[in-house]
């Protein structure tokens, strides 16, 4: 055999050895992400692409209460609290749309990294685009922000944003268009956020997008659309002569009279905190408010139910004496949420007492001794053959002592009870309870 023939067999032997012992015999060092892991990121994931969704529905250049509702609205189950109520404070720390055009349509998320057991780091950048790049695809403009989510209460919730000073500019088309065009850019502020507008020459004036597209020409348009910016004009024109008021008529949103709120929709929040914003909002017609955390409450289903309170002028006798007996009771008409538990839910309201009777109701001489201090619903037990089993506690003794107060308000929670057609009968535990 040639002797270099054999050298080549001999080199070649050895590379493959060497690459047969570099793949497979070497040790290697691998990195296995948990299962665990791998379900957070996916769920962070999801949080920040839903949060990006909303940021166009926020107008920062809206009126102080519009844009607190907006924030509430859109962001509340994305944001901690901290995070919530700091917005709301000071909208501009907030994210949200800035124009009407360019807005922000969404979050590409480009890195998620694992800071801790509870909380990650989502590098990404808010895309901004205009009705062209909605229509042909594109993006208008795009800057960096960092988002950190921590788990609470098994829910990822935003707790802090940080966004990056290096944006990526691209021009706004329709602008650009106008002052080709020779005509000059006017941003115009309005509740639900700004507008651009083209001016021209001869007074005339369009919407930078509908000059753009052709659906407005120089010389056709004299009033100025001011309209939606909250103040309801007596002249809006560009020319001499033409003075074109905004009226009822032509620009109901700002001479309409005040705006009235619509009714809350059942499932649906309304704020009773005035720190976060305005606190007027109603449940609609058939919904009872159901307080759920300090700030809000939510609109249920509503039932009606009576709650029986007392009046002494209908339980006198002839000689004008009070008797002490049912007689003074008086049903008092309240909604509660359809529940599972609406026996405890009214017992529990009738509770309150006072705190919940009109002034009118008052001035009938309707009255109650509760809320009794301490006292507290603490089970409901309805029993096959009817009897209704209410436990209490009552760690100030406010049920005990004199024969008449003790028994008007056995029979005011009796009287309650017992217009549920399944209760036949009440029973006070512990049976210390409601004794002279």
């Amino acid at each position: 055999m040639n002797k270099k023939l054999l050298l080549s067999i001999t080199f070649i032997a050895f590379l493959g050895l060497g690459v047969f012992l570099f793949y497979f015999l070497s040790p290697k060092e691998k990195k296995i992400i948990s299962k665990e892991t791998i379900d957070d990121i996916s769920i962070v994931e999801n949080r920040v692409e839903e949060f990006g969704k909303k940021l166009k529905l926020v107008s920062l250049q809206s009126p102080k209460e519009v844009l607190e509702k907006q924030i509430r609205e859109n962001y509340e189950e994305f944001l901690s609290p901290e995070l919530l109520a700091e917005w709301i404070n000071d909208p501009s720390k907030a994210l949200g749309r800035k124009s009407s055009s360019p807005w922000p349509e969404r979050i590409d998320i480009k890195n998620i990294q694992r800071i801790s057991q509870n909380k990650f780091l989502v590098e990404g950048e808010v895309i901004e685009i205009t009705s062209v790049e909605a229509v042909e695809g594109g993006e208008a403009n795009r800057f960096p922000i960092k988002l950190t989510l921590e788990k609470r209460d098994s829910k990822w919730a935003i707790v802090n944003i940080k966004q990056e000073s290096n944006q990526i500019g691209i021009p706004n088309p329709a602008s650009v268009y106008c002052e080709k065009q020779g005509g000059k850019l006017e941003i115009r502020n309005f509740k639900d956020g700004q507008k651009g507008f083209c001016i021209f020459d001869d007074g005339s004036e369009c919407d930078e997008w509908e000059f753009y597209y052709g659906k407005c020409k120089k010389g056709e348009k004299l009033c100025k659309d001011l309209c939606g910016d909250g103040i309801c004009q007596e002249i809006v024109c560009m020319a001499i002569g033409c003075p074109c008021p905004e009226t009822k008529e032509s620009c109901p949103i700002d001479c309409g009279g005040k705006t009235e709120i619509p009714c809350a929709k059942e499932g649906e929040k309304v704020n009773r905190n005035p720190l976060i914003g305005p606190t007027d909002q109603k449940c609609c017609e058939g919904l009872v408010e159901v307080r759920e955390s300090r700030s809000y409450s939510v609109c249920k289903k509503a039932q009606k139910v009576l709650l029986y309170y007392y009046n002494p002028e209908k339980d006198k006798d002839e000689a004008g004496n009070i008797k002490c007996s049912r007689d003074g009771l008086v049903a008092i008409e309240r909604l509660i949420h359809v529940s599972q538990t609406p026996i405890k839910d009214t017992i529990e309201l009738l509770l309150k007492g006072k705190d919940i009777l009109t002034e009118e109701e008052l001035v009938q001489g309707i009255t109650t001794e509760f809320p009794l201090d301490g006292l507290k619903l603490k089970s409901v037990n309805l029993k096959n053959d009817g009897t209704l089993i209410l436990e209490f506690e009552d760690p100030l003794n406010k049920t005990v002592g004199g024969a008449c107060r003790v028994g008007i308000l056995w029979f005011q929670i009796e009287a309650t009870a017992k217009q549920f057609p399944q209760v036949k009968k009440v029973q006070f535990l512990p049976e210390t309870l409601f004794q002279p």
